[in-house]
């Protein structure tokens, strides 16, 4: 059974050791789960290739506040860029957008709104 993010996060609780099987009592504590540090969110689907931008807005509302959220693929213009902040978003991965042109640097200062 696949257990949520929240659940695999909860607070540990003390583990039975074998003095505390045999009545002894134990404060040793199974180790935290760490928080997610980063999460990335892949609008492409890797079996057909094909790109639905509609996942990063599906997700980002369920993202951890304390994860830095990078939104993946399917980020053509300015505006994605945008609106993928607004919805909590801090990091952007990029690639085909910027290798396909003539000119990567120039494509990235447009993408980025930096002309």
């Amino acid at each position: 059974m696949v257990k949520s993010w929240a659940a695999q996060t909860a607070e540990p609780s003390p583990t039975r050791t074998p003095e505390a099987q045999r009545g002894a009592t134990s404060t040793r504590r199974a180790p935290a789960r760490k928080r997610p540090g980063k999460i990335g969110v892949n609008s492409r689907n890797l079996r057909t290739l094909s790109v639905d931008p509609r996942v990063h807005d599906e997700l980002a509302a369920r993202m951890p506040a304390s994860a830095v959220t990078v939104a993946e693929s399917g980020l053509r213009e300015h505006a994605d860029l945008e609106r993928l902040g607004r919805l909590g978003y801090r990091a952007f991965l990029v690639g085909e957008r910027l290798i396909a042109q003539d000119d990567p640097g120039a494509a990235l200062r447009t993408l980025r709104g930096t002309r």
